[in-house]
C-alpha cells in the first residue's frame, strides 16, 4: 500500500531516537515536525485530529526533556536528529 510506504519513509530513523522510547505514531509526527509540517497538515496526512497529534507532540516534548522557552521542537528534532 503507497500510503503505508509513505507513512514508513517519514517516520524518524528508530536507531537515532531508540533510548528514547517513542512509538511508532511519534516517530511519524516527529518526522513530519522535522519536515515542517504543521499540526494540522500531519493530522491531515495520518487522518487522525489536530488534537491528538498536538498530544503526541507533548509527549514528545516530555520524552526529550524540553519546553517551550528551551527550544521549538522543530529546531530541536533538526538540530538533534537529523
Amino acid at each position: 500500500n503507497m500510503m503505508l510506504l509513505k507513512l514508513d519513509s517519514n517516520a524518524m530513523d528508530s536507531s537515532k531516537i531508540q533510548e528514547k522510547d517513542l512509538t511508532f505514531r511519534e516517530k511519524q509526527i516527529a518526522g513530519y515536525i522535522q519536515k515542517g509540517l504543521s499540526s494540522k497538515e500531519i493530522s491531515d496526512i495520518l487522518c487522525i485530529s489536530k488534537k491528538t497529534v498536538d498530544f503526541h507532540r507533548t509527549n514528545l516534548r516530555k520524552k526529550f526533556r524540553i519546553d517551550e522557552t528551551q527550544a521549538d521542537l522543530k529546531s530541536f528534532l533538526m538540530s538533534e536528529y537529523q
